[in-house]
């Protein structure tokens, strides 16, 4: 787990030696079952990420969702895998979402996926909140008007208006509402509103 140990204590330009050196380490896995592409990605380790996986044998599906690499998704995409479970609890329009890839989402939202599957993890986040988490509009946007939930809560009680609360996005909360959004109450009993009050975004407040 060399690699992988380099990505977490921050150290993506060891990690590139250390890949250069032995470009094998790009299949590596750690214990939890998550890659070191993957794990990259997650420590915001862009570059890092795209060289380790250019230099995969092969993909997961999970990770073709995450890298928005269409060609190896189509390829790989099946009835089973579409709607399977990556080792830290996602699925793979969760990971499309989250790293705000819109030609994957293109294809998993073309196979008609689930929308509003739960993750198996902690945070237990459909794939709506997973692109407000980490402020794709855009894809949020598509997913809403493919279906979405506009009113279903994560694991930890955020509606989508909570994170527009959060993200002080007023055009955002105003979309959500227009689609059938209605405030409720999140963690510690928080309506939106109170949340952007809380958080500086008065005009925001406004609206909810």
């Amino acid at each position: 787990m060399a690699l992988i140990e380099l990505i977490q204590q921050g150290q993506p330009e060891a990690a590139f030696a250390l890949l250069e050196q032995n470009p094998t380490l790009a299949d590596e896995v750690g214990d939890d079952g998550v890659s070191a592409a993957m794990w990259a990605l997650y420590y915001g380790q862009k570059d890092l990420a795209e060289a380790i996986a250019s230099q995969k044998s092969t993909l997961t599906i999970f990770e073709s969702a995450a890298f928005g690499r269409v060609v190896e998704l189509e390829k790989g995409l099946t009835d089973a895998n579409k709607v399977s479970f990556s080792p830290d609890g996602f699925q793979p329009l969760h990971l499309a979402a989250f790293f705000g890839r819109p030609e994957a989402m293109k294809i998993l939202l073309g196979s008609r996926v689930e929308l509003d599957t739960l993750s198996k993890n902690g945070l237990g986040v459909a794939p709506l909140h997973s692109a407000l988490a980490n402020g794709h509009e855009t894809i949020a946007r598509e997913l809403v008007f493919e279906g979405a939930d506009v009113n279903l809560a994560s694991k930890s009680g955020w509606t989508p208006l909570h994170y527009a609360a959060h993200l002080g996005n007023k055009p955002l909360a105003l979309f959500l509402k227009e689609h059938g959004a209605t405030p409720q109450p999140g963690p510690d009993g928080k309506y939106p509103r109170e949340l952007a009050t809380e958080e500086g975004h008065a005009e925001v407040a406004e609206v909810l």
